[in-house]
């Protein structure tokens, strides 16, 4: 995985829901201190048990969260599509992944280290609001799909599942 600089354009910044409300001097500070990881098909991102040090932003691409049994079967968590944040574990005080992420299409992804984020939230309150409501989201859709997982047939829940990938595309 290419790690670069990226050059500040802010339009990237004002686009992506956790960093809604910033000021536009805010938003070039942002883009800044991040780095962009240009991730083929394929490729992890972060895996399931690495140390979680780092902090990502999906601009381009699918990324899917799989946690995998200790069979080797791979459980899709959620599906990570542009303008959302994810391996956000480094910001609630996990230390280790609990899933890996893996790029369904070319990805590019802005990632900023954890202290580096935790800075920002500090500067920047909002984004640690938006944060917390965007984990909000997360969990409700998780609950969502759990409890359709074991109250619907089978049919039914992949036509769900398509549905909601059309729908977050």
């Amino acid at each position: 995985m290419m790690s670069i600089k990226l050059k500040p354009d802010r339009i990237v910044i004002a686009a992506v829901p956790l960093f809604a409300g910033l000021e536009p001097s805010a938003e070039e500070g942002i883009l800044a201190s991040a780095h962009v990881k240009r991730t083929p098909k394929g490729e992890s991102v972060f895996d399931q048990g690495g140390l979680a040090e780092t902090f990502y932003v999906l601009l381009q691409g699918h990324v899917k969260d799989v946690q995998i049994t200790s069979a080797g079967q791979q459980t899709v968590v959620r599906y990570v599509n542009p303008k959302e944040f994810f391996g956000c574990a480094s910001l609630m005080g996990i230390m280790h992944y609990p899933t890996t992420a893996l790029a369904v299409k070319d990805s590019v992804i802005l990632s900023w280290s954890a202290a580096e984020m935790m800075r920002l939230m500090r500067c920047h309150p909002s984004i640690a609001l938006n944060a917390l409501e965007g984990v909000g989201r997360q969990l409700m859709d998780t609950l969502s799909r759990t409890g359709a997982a074991h109250s619907e047939r089978v049919s039914r829940r992949i036509a769900r599942t398509l549905l909601h990938l059309v729908r977050t595309s």
